[in-house]
């Protein structure tokens, strides 16, 4: 079941944009980056050009770095928080789970 991620997604009363668009793709893609997260815009964000199982797990570490911000503080290692991430990951791909984002066409 594929669950897709809303334009904007609440997180700890802090409203986070969720962004796939072709101007974050060039972005992502001039640093060799999957996906991001930005604390100081309040934006997580993913490749549209992931294949559906990377851009799950890519969504699911971004939604975490916010999630961890908001709830801990910074104090997570941010490869222990990959670890985690990846964790939700799998359990949710064993559950028939995948989150999804689509892409925002060019204006």
């Amino acid at each position: 079941m594929e669950i897709e991620v809303p334009d904007r997604l609440q997180i700890g009363g802090f409203l986070y944009n969720v962004v796939c668009s072709p101007e974050e793709d060039a972005y992502l893609k001039e640093r060799g980056w999957w996906g991001r997260y930005e604390e100081g815009t309040l934006t997580c964000s993913v490749r549209s050009d992931a294949g559906a199982q990377l851009m799950g797990a890519t969504l699911i570490e971004e939604i975490s770095h916010a999630i961890e911000v908001v709830y801990a503080g910074k104090q997570l290692d941010h490869e222990d928080l990959k670890d985690l991430a990846q964790g939700w990951f799998q359990v949710l791909e064993q559950l028939g789970v995948r989150l999804v984002k689509r892409k925002i066409p060019v204006a």
